[in-house]
């Protein structure tokens, strides 16, 4: 199949079916068929990660976070959430600059750990402003639309969706809370910073503890067959209880997308298949909402991707 080049395409599609329960794929697929493809790729995965989590301590003894340290409220609007996305962060006025120590409570107990004062949180986030608004079109700090120039369109004209690149969110104050937060060692209660944004009903959260260890990344030799049927999964969006959404990569050409799950007592190993007929294509990521159901809860088991072997961290 002929691939053309299409760079910078951003493709969401609607939720796929979910996967079967169960610890892998039908036993009766063909062989030679994508879903076996997917179970013998898994089944490596899940056969290396033993050792890879017994060669690193923190796994089990340390702070390890599986998901970003930066969490977003609910209700955020397009513009405010390209803003989070972007870092696009200014502050107004001043933040608590003491340090100090916190508990991250797991569920076998609870840890001191040193945290970041609320400046240093701040200078993590913030990752510039903004580019010009085009004349007409500024918006105030936290995304609300400045007041139209004489002859500039009004607040009911047609604008552009790149109105949106102007939005910047200004910090007004912080506070320590806490946040729940998935981690090697499970789901956990951690020290965050809790950030009071104008115009945000909610604060926004950054996970206050300044020490974390490296999420360990295997080494595991790409799939000698059946590469062009697998599908990455590019992370995790949510995990409840025996429920996984992800977001497979796929291309703008590929059909009967398939997500899939294998697991064992130990590890998650999450993926998804699809074919492509089509002569000519563009040469492009398409993200693939879908989810998989597993045949107990999630707990505190890593959730791998099959065709990468990396371990997923869960971004809401």
């Amino acid at each position: 199949m002929r691939r053309l080049p299409y760079l910078g395409i951003l493709v969401v599609l609607p939720l796929a079916a979910c996967a079967a329960p169960g610890a892998a794929p039908s036993a009766g697929a063909p062989s030679g068929s994508p879903s076996e493809t997917f179970t013998t790729r898994a089944e490596a995965v899940a056969a290396v990660w033993p050792a890879v989590a017994a060669a690193t301590p923190a796994w089990r003894t340390g702070f390890v976070p599986l998901q970003d340290p930066l969490i977003a409220p609910a209700g955020l609007s397009d513009e405010q959430r390209q803003a989070f996305d972007a870092g696009w962060f200014t502050l107004e006025g001043s933040l608590p600059t003491a340090a100090g120590s916190g508990e991250v409570a797991y569920a076998a107990g609870a840890e001191q750990a040193p945290l970041l004062s609320a400046a240093d949180a701040f200078a993590l986030i913030d990752r510039g402003d903004p580019p010009p608004c085009e004349p007409g079109t500024g918006k105030r700090p936290g995304g609300a639309p400045s007041a139209p120039a004489a002859g500039q369109p009004g607040p009911d004209s047609p604008v552009s969706a790149d109105d949106a690149a102007c939005t910047r969110l200004p910090v007004t104050g912080a506070t320590l809370g806490t946040v729940p937060l998935r981690t090697s060692r499970g789901d956990a209660t951690v020290p965050a910073w809790l950030f009071a944004v104008r115009g945000v009903p909610s604060p926004i959260a950054r996970v206050a503890v300044a020490s974390t260890a490296p999420v360990p990344s295997p080494s595991l030799a790409p799939p000698s067959t059946g590469a062009d049927t697998l599908k990455a999964t590019q992370s995790v969006a949510r995990v409840a209880g025996t429920a996984i959404d992800l977001r497979l990569g796929v291309g703008a050409c590929d059909e009967q997308i398939t997500p899939l799950v294998h697991e064992t007592e130990t590890v998650i190993v999450v993926g998804g298949t699809a074919v492509s007929t089509a002569e000519m294509c563009t040469e492009q990521l398409v993200i693939h909402p879908a989810t998989v159901t597993l045949a107990a809860p999630a707990g505190d088991r890593p959730i791998l991707d099959a065709l990468t072997g990396q371990v997923l961290l869960l971004r809401p």
